[in-house]
C-alpha cells in the first residue's frame, strides 16, 4: 500500500506521522512523507505530490490545511482520504471529507457538536514508542550539571498560551517551601518563552527553574524525572504525557480533555480538580512528601499504557486504511 501521508505544521503531527511511515514501512507498504504543509494553497507540497510515481493507493492528512490539500489530491486522483483529527479546531476545515479518525473521544465529541456525523469519526489514541521505555545511557543530570540530591519536576511542551507553563512556575515557591531541592525543567519552545523568563527572573527562580529549548533527547529526560507536570488548558491527546507515564514517571495533569481519556485520578496519575498554581502545588508537594505514592502512581502508570505502543496503533491505522481501499 502506497500511502501518502500530509501533516501540518506542529511538532506533533510530524511526529506522529514519522512513527506511523516507520512501522508500515517495515510491514511493506510505501510511505510518503510531505509537511509542513501551511497555508490554504501550499504550491511547495502541491507540486511534489504532483509529481509523485507511481502514485498513492490512499492519503492520509493531519490537520486543516494538510486535509484541504488531501481532499484537493484525493478528488484529482480519485483515491481516498482519511483525515486524523487532533485538537479543537473549528470543522470549516474539514468541509466534504467523509471518513475520519480522532485522537480523543474528547476532540470526536467536539467534532460532533460542531456537525461531523458520529459514525464518521473512529477514535484511534496517539501512541507512543516502545523503545522510550527503555532506560537510555545518557545521564541529562550530569549533562546538565544537575547534582543528585535535586528533586526534578519536568514537562515538554510549546510555550503557548495554551500549555499555561506559567501555572508551573508560580506554584514553585510554595514548592521550594516545603522541597527546597526541587528543580523545574520546562522543555519546549514558542513565542512566549521571553514572558517565561521573565516571570522566572521576578519570582527569583532562576536556580530553580530552567527553560531548556528544544531538546529530542526526550528518552533521557523522562527518565531522569521524579514528576511530571502538565497545566494545559486544553489538549486533544498530549503525547508528552503518554510518553513520561511510558517510561514510569508519575505525572499530573490540568482536566484538559484527551489526558482524562487515559489517566485515572490517584489510580495510574493525578488530575488536577482545579487549573490554578495553588491547587498544582499543593498536588506536587503531597506526592513529593509521600514517595510510596508517587511509585505507586508511577508503577501503575506504565502498566496501564502498555497496549498505546506505536506498534498497536499502526496496526489499527492500517486495518481503516486497508477499509477504504477500492
Amino acid at each position: 500500500m502506497r500511502i501518502l501521508e500530509l501533516s501540518g505544521d506542529t511538532g506533533s503531527t510530524y511526529l506522529i506521522t514519522h512513527h506511523l511511515s516507520a512501522i508500515w514501512q517495515t510491514q511493506g507498504h510505501h510511505p510518503t512523507i510531505i509537511a509542513p504543509v501551511s497555508g490554504r494553497l501550499p504550491l511547495r507540497a502541491l507540486a511534489r505530490i504532483l509529481t509523485l510515481s507511481p502514485r498513492p493507493h490512499i492519503i492520509h492528512a493531519h490537520l486543516g490545511h494538510a486535509a484541504i490539500l488531501g481532499r484537493m489530491i484525493a478528488a484529482l486522483f480519485n483515491i481516498p482520504l482519511l483525515v486524523t483529527l487532533h485538537g479543537f479546531q473549528k470543522a470549516r476545515h474539514y468541509q466534504k471529507i467523509r471518513h475520519f479518525t480522532a485522537v480523543s473521544h474528547a476532540v470526536k465529541a467536539h467534532f460532533v457538536a460542531q456537525g461531523i456525523p458520529d459514525a464518521a469519526i473512529t477514535v484511534i489514541h496517539n501512541g507512543y514508542p516502545a523503545a522510550i521505555t527503555q532506560k537510555p545511557a545518557m545521564d541529562i543530570r550530569a549533562q546538565l550539571g544537575i547534582t543528585p540530591d535535586r528533586i526534578l519536576l519536568g514537562s515538554v511542551g510549546t510555550l503557548s498560551a495554551v500549555k499555561q507553563q506559567h501555572l508551573m512556575i508560580s506554584a514553585m515557591p510554595a514548592i521550594l517551601a516545603a522541597h527546597p531541592q526541587a528543580l523545574l525543567l520546562i522543555a519546549g519552545t514558542g513565542d512566549l518563552r521571553p514572558a517565561l523568563a521573565a516571570q522566572i527572573q521576578s519570582l527569583n527562580l532562576q536556580n530553580h527553574v530552567r527553560l531548556l529549548g528544544f531538546t529530542d533527547q526526550l528518552a533521557p529526560f523522562y527518565h531522569a524525572l521524579d514528576l511530571y507536570l502538565q497545566t494545559s488548558r486544553e489538549e486533544g491527546f498530549c503525547l508528552p504525557l503518554l510518553e513520561a507515564m511510558a517510561c514510569g514517571v508519575a505525572v499530573i495533569s490540568t482536566a484538559s480533555g484527551g489526558p482524562q481519556e487515559y489517566i485515572r485520578d490517584q489510580h495510574n496519575g493525578i488530575i488536577l480538580p482545579a487549573m490554578d498554581a495553588e491547587c498544582l502545588a499543593r498536588s506536587t508537594i503531597e506526592l513529593l512528601s509521600h514517595p510510596q505514592q508517587r511509585q505507586s502512581l508511577a508503577a501503575q502508570a506504565a502498566r496501564d499504557v502498555q497496549p498505546l505502543s506505536w506498534q498497536h496503533q499502526a496496526a489499527q491505522y492500517e486495518t481503516i486504511l486497508q477499509g477504504l481501499l477500492p
